[in-house]
């Protein structure tokens, strides 16, 4: 479909109305009524750049969105990387036929000097 360009009055007409809905906005999310989903950062990374860019990308909601896109790609960091962590330790104990590996360092000290695994001075 081809792109259809709005008149000007239109664009700031939309801008305006999001300027104006940004500190009501912005109390209703500090009290609680509003805002994305507190207990992951997806919801944030969904909604808060669409709401930047209806609004024209002001610098307030456009550093929100660099931070919820920052909190987000930790986030997917630290996922991946504990997934590597379980993978690696799977493939450990899985080749110890599950059993962890024991260290018997100092096992034989009493049959040192002549022993064998006896070296040093």
């Amino acid at each position: 479909a081809p792109e259809v360009e709005l008149p000007l009055h239109m664009h700031l007409n939309a801008e305006l109305a999001a300027a104006r809905s940004m500190s009501y906005l912005m109390r209703m999310e500090y009290i609680g009524y509003l805002g994305p989903e507190k207990t992951s950062v997806y919801g944030a990374a969904v909604a808060i750049p669409q709401v930047a860019r209806s609004a024209g990308w002001p610098t307030t909601l456009t550093g929100l969105s660099i931070r919820s896109y920052l909190f987000l790609s930790m986030n997917l960091f630290l996922q991946f990387f504990l997934l590597g962590v379980i993978n690696e330790e799977l493939g450990i104990r899985h080749s110890l036929a599950g059993r962890p590996h024991l260290c018997d360092f100092g096992g034989s000290i009493g049959r040192c000097p002549e022993g064998p695994n006896c070296q040093g001075p």
